[in-house]
């Protein structure tokens, strides 16, 4: 897949497609990563405890 990136002389449908994939890929992955920071601050804000942490 690199090898299809760097070299845009040579752009075959597998290129392209992927090309295409990469701005859904970047979502996804953007969505994921604000999905674990809400998982971490809820960790150490714990909301209910009656722990006082």
């Amino acid at each position: 897949m690199v090898t299809q990136l760097d070299e845009p002389d040579q752009t075959s449908t597998a290129a392209n497609s992927l090309v295409a994939r990469l701005p859904r890929l970047s979502v996804i992955t953007g969505l994921l990563a604000l999905t674990w920071l809400i998982v971490v601050i809820l960790m150490i804000v714990r909301p209910g405890s009656t722990t006082g942490a």
